[in-house]
């Protein structure tokens, strides 16, 4: 029994890390694409300072500090595509999967919401506790004389102390991930109204290209939240569960 523990722990932390692995490359991914559109915006801009500049309209120095924003967006979308390209090696990786080959990887899934809704804490609390190895290693120490049984005791509870502890603080940082995201969702909804009507004004010639591309880092800005958003939450989430069955 205890080696088919050990087995199943081992197996759930191989899990845990794909998961964390996941996480990783979707929320680099998503910045990436989002700096990608910011320094496309900052090129935009950068080429009509220097046509302002030809007019007699703009100065040397604004020259330069276009060109010093473009390159920081520029720096910021190389950084995260490079930290987006190693995320995605390492999963692969980690599932034994071929680096080189053409793979989807997926979006980090929502949880579900309500059940997180109607998560029984004082249960979960409980279960965290037997199936902490540090409580059930506390638990199973021989004790044969008086001083041995109240250092067993102590030990008990601090270890059983320390778990419902860890327990709380995950607690509240799955509501406050659960917030978080409610809110990402609506100013991205809210996000998404604004991009169709800027595609449709687009369309019609009512956009400069500058004012077109300041949009599109706005609704991609938005998504970035929003997906930011669904990625801690799904990570307090699972850490939650982890913790609750042991592994974390």
């Amino acid at each position: 029994k205890i080696q088919t523990t050990s087995r199943q722990k081992t197996i759930d932390s191989y899990v845990l890390t794909a998961q964390s692995l996941m996480r990783t490359y979707n929320q680099m991914n998503t910045k990436a694409q989002a700096e990608e559109k910011n320094y496309q915006a900052a090129q935009s801009s950068y080429q009509a300072v220097l046509k302002k500049q030809s007019a007699g309209m703009a100065t040397a120095a604004d020259v330069m500090t276009a060109s010093d924003t473009m390159q920081s967006a520029k720096n910021r979308y190389e950084s995260y595509r490079q930290q987006a390209s190693n995320a995605r090696f390492n999963l692969l990786s980690a599932l034994g999967l071929d680096t080189s080959a053409d793979i989807a990887i997926g979006s980090v899934p929502l949880p579900d919401l309500s059940a997180i809704d109607v998560v029984d804490f004082n249960t979960d609390v409980e279960q965290a506790v037997g199936n902490s190895s540090s409580v059930q290693n506390a638990r199973h120490q021989s004790a044969g004389t008086a001083t041995e049984i109240s250092v067993k005791s102590d030990q008990e509870s601090q270890a059983e102390g320390t778990v419902r502890s860890r327990m709380q603080s995950l607690y509240e940082q799955l509501k406050a991930a659960k917030l978080q995201y409610e809110g990402a969702e609506a100013a991205y909804q809210s996000a998404s109204i604004t991009y169709a009507s800027l595609q449709k004004k687009q369309q019609a010639g009512m956009l400069s290209q500058s004012d077109y591309l300041q949009g599109v880092v706005d609704y991609y800005s938005a998504l970035d939240a929003k997906e930011t958003a669904v990625v801690n939450l799904n990570q307090a989430w699972e850490t939650y569960n982890w913790t609750v069955k042991g592994v974390s």
